[in-house]
């Protein structure tokens, strides 16, 4: 995905000094922090869920990629906290 921000001429200077590998990795980590940290939290009682299902599978002898994981405990968490949901 390419994206385009406008930066104030300031940042912009401190972000174009850094080599275009630097910048690039800098960027992508700054916009993936920002993101983890809007997340919707983690309820208690779809971890203990997904860490259930996760164990069963295992002891089933299906494993499952962490990735899999996370990306089912961030669905139940985004699907939870949904704006039609909230209170």
């Amino acid at each position: 995905m390419t994206i385009t921000i406008h930066l104030p001429d300031r940042l912009a200077a401190h972000l174009a000094a850094l080599p275009e590998g630097e910048r690039h990795a800098f960027a992508v980590s700054a916009i993936e922090d920002a993101v983890l940290a809007t997340a919707p939290p983690v309820d208690e009682d779809d971890l203990d869920t997904a860490l259930e299902e996760a164990f069963a599978q295992m002891e089933a002898g299906q494993g499952i990629p962490f990735e899999d994981f996370a990306r089912d405990l961030r669905a139940r968490s985004e699907a939870r906290y949904a704006p039609d949901k909230a209170a």
